[in-house]
């Protein structure tokens, strides 16, 4: 998915409205560290996008 593309295209509209990112580990030894990872993941792409974090 291009998740860059998305968030360029929503900044370029002005959406100012919430994410809802949905995500599960049933396997993580760490799963608290799978979630910061991922989060840290999602605003890097959303960055590149056009938005601050």
């Amino acid at each position: 998915m291009d998740f860059v593309g998305i968030f360029k295209t929503l900044h370029e509209l002005n959406y100012r409205g919430a994410f809802l990112i949905e995500m599960w580990t049933e396997k993580a030894k760490e799963p608290v560290l799978e979630i910061i990872q991922a989060r840290r993941w999602i605003e890097a792409r959303m960055q590149e996008g056009g938005f601050t974090c």
